[in-house]
């Protein structure tokens, strides 16, 4: 049964079997179990097997140190030696850098936009008064050839044999 009414009243209208299911929660954590995971985990990880297994399959990684990444300091930032020096701050300019990457960005996108914006004009009155007729006859035979050779795939034909093609000719004259 649950604690809310608003809750109860609308599960008894959906249906009679709501009510009859409790609403705790059947599962409980242990307190302190999530503080106390990361050490159990590395526990299991830290058995002498598991060495060995990398051992053989990857000796290097038994060089890199095992231990956590994040931890607090014992002691507090400024709580120094007594014979220690402390380091004058000294602050980082970062509006130079800023200004540079800016400049440098909108250079590029300058050197971009001249370089795509240029139209580069085709003279087509060259080819509208030709004569094609006299370019084709100019062309030599090798070179139509090897235009041929590279441009096979271009060309589909039909299957057609010798037989057919000759009674077309013959049909067609």
């Amino acid at each position: 049964m649950h604690t809310n009414k608003t809750i109860q009243q609308e599960l008894e209208a959906v249906s009679s079997f709501w009510n009859t299911i409790p609403s705790q929660m059947p599962y409980m954590v242990p307190t302190h179990y999530f503080e106390s995971l990361p050490s159990m985990v590395r526990a299991k990880i830290e058995t002498q097997a598991v060495y060995d297994e990398l051992e053989l399959v990857a000796p290097l990684l038994n060089t890199i140190p095992k231990q956590a990444g994040y931890h607090i300091p014992v002691s507090p930032v400024n709580a120094l030696p007594s014979n220690a020096v402390a380091k004058p701050s000294t602050k980082v300019f970062t509006w130079p850098k800023l200004a540079i990457a800016a400049a440098l960005i909108g250079a590029m996108v300058l050197v971009n936009f001249m370089y795509t914006s240029q139209k580069q004009a085709v003279d087509y009155s060259a080819y509208i008064g030709a004569d094609h007729q006299q370019i084709i006859e100019t062309i030599s035979d090798s070179t139509l050839t090897a235009y041929l050779d590279v441009h096979e795939k271009l060309i589909v034909t039909p299957d057609v044999s010798d037989q057919e093609l000759l009674e077309y000719i013959q049909s067609n004259n």
